[in-house]
């Protein structure tokens, strides 16, 4: 499941607006490790010729990923 969702916000990072790609990735960084999700937003920084600028994407999914991945051990859902 984790392969077929990666792959499908893949497809949906070229078709749909920046913040609900970053919604989805904050749910996808919940429910597992998600330290592809980084290169997924290195290529879309690519994608859209941002890299020459602050390449935003990339900058926001790692403290996504480094913020969820501190969070885990201190959320309930994860300690039961």
């Amino acid at each position: 499941m984790r392969i077929v969702t990666f792959i499908t916000m893949v497809f949906l990072s070229t078709l749909l607006p920046s913040w609900f790609i970053i919604i989805l990735a904050f749910v996808y960084a919940t429910k597992w490790p998600a330290y592809e999700l980084i290169v997924l937003a290195t290529l879309g920084d690519a994608f859209f010729g941002v890299g020459f600028n602050v390449p935003i994407y990339t900058i926001g999914t790692i403290i996504i990923v480094w913020v969820i991945e501190w969070m885990k051990p201190k959320l309930l859902v994860y300690n039961q």
